[in-house]
């Protein structure tokens, strides 16, 4: 025999659902901001860094004339670090082959750099672990304690 629909129980869901939509909307329209955009200090600033390729506080200050409370402002921003991390990366890929020269010119002095290198320019494969095993003859060895 069929039963005919809880129709209490359709409602209350009915009701959370539209109830916890309204929270989430509400929260997601609290915590999204608009898109952010940077000053032009903090355009100068992230040119600096990438330029002078630091993380030095002091020597961006000082080539860029921004201050570094400027910069601990900026970085209490949640969106300005998300922003600037964003930023760095496509900045800093555009500038790998600095590093690729830097990484050269030190290859010919230095075996770690060298072989840094050649693994990324894909000529040099690392060799695959070795297990090494002992092997003891016993009989060898003992020979004539026993009179083999």
């Amino acid at each position: 025999m069929l039963r005919p629909p809880d129709i209490t129980r359709w409602k209350v869901e009915e009701w959370s659902t539209k109830s916890m939509n309204k929270q989430i909307t509400k929260l997601n329209n609290s915590t999204i901001s608009k898109e952010f955009k940077p000053t032009p200090h903090m355009i100068v600033w992230i040119d600096t860094a990438v330029r002078l390729m630091t993380d030095n506080i002091t020597e961006i200050e000082t080539e860029s004339k921004i201050t570094a409370q400027s910069w601990h402002g900026w970085v209490k921003n949640p969106d300005f670090r998300v922003w600037f991390k964003e930023e760095w990366n496509k900045r800093i890929s555009g500038e790998a082959w600095k590093l690729d020269v830097i990484g050269m010119k030190q290859a010919r002095k230095n075996h770690d750099y060298w072989q840094d290198m050649m693994r990324r320019t894909g000529n040099l494969v690392d060799a695959p672990q070795q297990t090494n095993i002992q092997v003891n003859n016993v009989i060898k060895d003992k020979k004539n304690e026993y009179d083999i």
